[in-house]
Order: structure tokens, then sequence, then C-alpha cells
């Protein structure tokens, strides 16, 4: 399950920036596949959890394996982001970004 932009970004973000978080799902096949659930964590710096889903209309879906969620970068340091897919395209995928104050 590849994902861009998740702190391999050049571009420095800061406190109420925007940075996408982007989700790409493929089959083993290297093809662009739906999963049966998309879900991402994020940890913010003070150690708060919220998870957002497609299901619940938080995460939006531009086309077949290909979609993205917009944060709230609200406090400086280290993020953590979790994605877990479930179904055809079950994964888990988990990396951080730095927001700069």
């Amino acid at each position: 399950m590849p994902i861009s932009c998740c702190g391999d970004c050049p571009d420095p973000l800061y406190v109420g920036g925007g940075r996408r978080i982007r989700i790409y799902t493929e089959s083993n096949a290297g093809v662009r596949t739906d999963p049966t659930t998309v879900a991402i964590a994020l940890t913010d710096p003070s150690g708060n959890v919220a998870t957002y889903t497609y299901a619940a209309v938080e995460i939006t879906k531009n086309t077949t394996g290909d979609y993205y969620y917009d944060p709230s970068w609200d406090e400086a340091g280290e993020w953590s982001i979790k994605v877990t897919t479930t179904g055809a395209v079950a994964d888990v995928w988990k990396g951080t970004i730095e927001v700069l104050a």
C-alpha cells in the first residue's frame, strides 16, 4: 500500500499549514484496488489519538484505490500516522511527520 506525502514532501510543514495524507492501495499485481475499510489514526505531539475513516465520510475517495485526508496540523512537534486497510488490500502503514511552529 504505497502512501505519499506522509513526511516525504520537500517543503516544511508549519502549524496551520496544509499537508494532505494520500493513500494509494493496490493489489499484489499492482492494480489500483479498493479496500473494504480505510482508517487513519493520528497521534498529535501531546499523545492524543484521533481516528478517521472512509465509512464515516472523514476520508475522501478520488477514484479506485485513491483516498485522502486533510488533517488540521494544529500543534508543533512530531505527529504519528497509522493507516489501516482491510479486505482485498489488507495492510498497515506507519509513519511520522514533523510540524514546525
